[in-house]
């Protein structure tokens, strides 16, 4: 099992440097378990909704 961080998550669901969300997607989809923490997950949102303009529907 991995833990994945925030910047992580951010450059999967963003997009916004191609080489390093295929790189991400690739190094989640080796894995059979990917824990992600709760901070993560708050933390994730917070930067969605405040660098990149998300919305809260599109976060959920």
């Amino acid at each position: 099992m991995i833990a994945v961080d925030t910047n992580l998550l951010v450059r999967l669901l963003t997009q916004d440097d191609a080489q390093q969300a295929q790189r991400t997607a690739k190094l989640i989809k080796r894995e059979a378990q990917v824990f992600v923490g709760k901070t993560v997950l708050l933390e994730t949102a917070w930067v969605l909704r405040s660098a990149y303009g998300f919305e809260s529907y599109e976060i959920v």
